[in-house]
């Protein structure tokens, strides 16, 4: 298996800002990305983040993760563990 992530919501945070957040799954990797969402069947509905200016991860198993945003302005890529689960959450302008 490889990464994956699964959103769990996207919702209006402030300022013409929403928020997208959701768990991901590292099986047999040590590093993924996670490309924000475009879907409408969420909470804002049309709206999805094109530039992702803020992020937050927490692993489930206590350990490190590092963010590097060298990917493209929707995507965030995530170094950590090797089989690492957890969360995350991405803001971003609604577009």
């Amino acid at each position: 298996m490889a990464f994956s992530n699964t959103v769990t919501d996207i919702v209006p945070f402030a300022n013409g800002l929403i928020m997208e957040y959701g768990t991901f799954n590292g099986a047999t990797v040590t590093s993924g990305e996670i490309t924000a969402s475009t879907a409408s069947t969420y909470t804002v509905g049309d709206s999805h983040i094109t530039e992702i200016i803020s992020w937050g991860f927490a692993s489930d198993g206590d350990t490190a993760i590092i963010p590097a945003k060298d990917v493209a302005p929707n995507k965030i890529k995530i170094t950590f563990t090797a089989n690492d689960t957890g969360d995350y959450w991405i803001i971003g302008k609604a577009r």
